[in-house]
């Protein structure tokens, strides 16, 4: 809706309705639970040996402490900041372009709207003519690939393995290198 409507007004109405559906009324008051959920996380990650939660968390990921998330995060916020500016300028010469005037400049609820029109004069692009390129089939062959080719990984459909559902595809995962299994992959993507 925000994408294709060109009424600001629905869009707006509809924008701001969105980012309310979190508000708290009395009745859906669920702050005492949130209190307890932050008082089982400190626990949690006290019996391990962490001074927080962000730390027990971190233990087994990639960023390994909660000070190297924050510099990811802090990277990728000023890289995507210097984005957001430049396509925020090409909404704006756009709506220039038109002759349109914008009470109040580009808001959130505009930004979608503009963007799709922004693609479609800068691109012209039909994405129903793209679409066949990118079936769930061919795109999760393309993924195993690039991981083969990058990782040394090799998928192994396995139709021994009883998935949870299904339309779920079971993968042995294993290295090239010593043809050691390294894991399993239950693969259920949705194409949209």
């Amino acid at each position: 809706f925000l994408t294709y409507s060109d009424r600001r007004d629905l869009r707006e109405q509809v924008c701001r309705a969105w980012m309310k559906r979190g508000e708290l009324s009395a009745d859906r008051d669920n702050s005492v639970l949130a209190v307890q959920l932050l008082k089982l996380r400190k626990r949690i990650a006290e019996l391990h040996g962490c001074s927080s939660f962000a730390e027990f968390q971190c233990l087994d990921k990639m960023a390994k402490t909660p000070a190297n998330v924050i510099d990811l995060l802090e990277n990728v916020w000023a890289r995507a900041r210097k984005s957001a500016n430049r396509e925020r300028l090409a909404l704006e010469q756009y709506v220039e372009s038109t002759g349109e005037v914008l009470d109040g400049g580009i808001e959130f609820w505009d930004w979608r709207y503009y963007a799709e029109k922004v693609r479609k004069t800068r691109y012209d692009l039909d994405e129903s003519l793209i679409k066949p390129y990118f079936s769930l089939q061919s795109v999760t062959e393309a993924v195993m690939a690039v991981s083969k080719n990058l990782f040394g990984l090799r998928y192994i459909r396995r139709h021994d393995v009883e998935a949870y559902h299904p339309d779920v595809d079971v993968y042995e995962v294993r290295e090239n290198v010593a043809d050691t299994k390294t894991g399993k992959l239950s693969d259920k993507l949705v194409a949209l």
